[in-house]
């Protein structure tokens, strides 16, 4: 056997190899990616649950929250409460809005989040008066559309 079929024969196991390693991090890059969003989404799922953990053990906020629920009127102490609830659930939203944005949560999820700010009690309105300049500019989009679709349906009930 001459040298040159050697190298030749070296360089196809060189190819082999490279190929193997190639196939293996392809492999490992889709599970890792995989481990990835199912760690956002259970870390979102979190973040679900100690909302509710939150209202359920926190007396005034479950005051607030059922009051604003049955329309009835809030003290300011209850709408300042309600208030960073619903500041505190745009940032929620605005975070699951980068995440969805790097292909890390599904549009459902996403989807989940924002009707979780419809609920009666978010105070949309007072959050886009005042702190509006806050969030970034695609959550300052669905905060804009959440009040107006607060402000017809409380205009629709009026009339």
């Amino acid at each position: 056997m001459n040298w040159d079929a050697i190298g030749a024969i070296g360089e196809i196991v060189g190819a082999i190899a490279v190929l193997a390693t190639l196939i293996y991090l392809a492999i490992q890059i889709r599970q890792n990616s995989a481990i990835q969003r199912a760690q956002t989404h259970q870390q979102l799922a979190l973040e679900r649950v100690n909302g509710v953990r939150l209202i359920t053990t926190n007396k005034e906020l479950r005051d607030a929250v059922g009051k604003a629920r049955f329309g009835k009127p809030l003290t300011e102490d209850e709408q300042g409460i309600l208030f960073w609830m619903t500041v505190m659930h745009l940032r929620e939203y605005e975070n699951e809005l980068y995440q969805h944005s790097q292909g890390m949560i599904e549009d459902d999820e996403l989807e989940v989040q924002k009707t979780l700010l419809e609920f009666s009690h978010m105070q949309i309105e007072a959050v886009e008066k005042i702190a509006l300049h806050s969030f970034t500019p695609k959550t300052q989009e669905v905060l804009r559309a959440l009040a107006r679709k607060k402000s017809q349906k409380s205009h629709g009930a009026n009339e």
